[in-house]
């Protein structure tokens, strides 16, 4: 029985040291956390497997292996808890690369639909139109940008410095890119709205010009 114990105190200290290693700070790409989820489940696997072997032991009433097996019990409960929240994190990189992803799309076709708005021969007024709806859309990506950055810096604190710095990177040129179509299409907006109404000053006095001659007309009437 004491080689028993032996074994199993040596088989708890191995896996208190194995638990040890993985205590680090977690990558902010998704396969760090699945393959952190990958060793947590291993090690879980292992725990249960050699549970269930000393629960059938004779060996089981002593106070040694009652005492094992208890902090046995402690440590499967850490890891079910660190498992729950690695699925967590996980989920939360997979929703930040999603959001990453849609705002980089979103300015790759704003931005050609600019260009092409623009390069068109469409109305003034039509052009004006669509950089309002533009706008809007902009003001929803930038909603998206603010979900971004809170899911970015929940993962950059779990991270090294150097996932950080790299978050913190992409996070601003995300910024930078859409506060530039912004503007863009704000001076665009602007741009027309001007000669929108030079257009309509234009007009109107030419209305005016032209009507000058009817309204002197009775003058001329004998």
């Amino acid at each position: 029985s004491q080689k028993q114990i032996a074994e199993y105190t040596q088989f708890i200290l191995s896996i208190q040291q194995s638990i040890k290693e993985l205590n680090k700070p977690i990558g902010s790409k998704t396969e760090d956390v699945v393959n952190l989820l990958k060793d947590y489940e291993n090690i879980l696997n292992r725990l249960k497997a050699k549970k269930a072997e000393m629960s059938m032991q004779k060996i089981s009433s002593l106070p040694q292996i009652k005492e094992l097996l208890s902090t046995h019990d402690d440590i499967i409960e850490a890891i079910e808890n660190q498992l729950r929240r690695l699925k967590q994190l996980l989920m939360l990189r997979e929703q930040f690369i999603a959001l990453v992803n849609e705002i980089v799309n979103f300015n790759v076709k704003y931005t050609d639909i600019v260009a092409h708005i623009e390069k068109s021969d469409d109305k003034i007024e039509n052009k004006i139109k669509q950089y309002d709806k533009i706008m809007h859309k902009i003001h929803e990506c930038e909603g998206l940008l603010l979900s971004a950055n809170d899911k970015g810096m929940q993962i950059a604190s779990e991270g090294t410095v150097e996932d950080r710095n790299n978050i913190i990177e992409q996070l601003q040129a995300l910024k930078n890119h859409l506060q530039t179509l912004k503007q863009t299409v704000e001076n665009l907006r602007q741009q027309h709205e001007k000669a929108a109404n030079l257009y309509k000053n234009f007009e109107s006095d030419l209305n005016k010009t032209i009507n000058v001659p009817k309204n002197l007309g009775h003058l001329f009437i004998s």
